[in-house]
């Protein structure tokens, strides 16, 4: 995620980035929006783990928690 994201155009970098995740793909997206400057939403399922929530936000990410399962959380990030 960190390659793709570094590797985004100045135009898309103003956009900002969203993701869905369980946890883990949500802290590296995370993690690489913030060094590079761009703002991240990460959209993870209601019932990730606590201390995958807490670290993504730690990141920088803003954490939208959408009720459900990860389908749920997935269409909400594509929404």
């Amino acid at each position: 995620s960190y390659f793709k994201i570094s590797q985004l155009s100045d135009e898309e970098k103003a956009k900002g980035v969203i993701a869905c995740s369980a946890g883990n793909h949500a802290q590296g997206v995370a993690l690489a929006a913030t060094k590079n400057g761009i703002k991240s939403l990460i959209c993870l399922p209601d019932g990730a783990p606590i201390s995958k929530v807490e670290a993504t936000k730690r990141y920088g990410a803003d954490v939208c928690l959408v009720k459900g399962v990860y389908d749920d959380a997935y269409n909400k990030a594509i929404e």
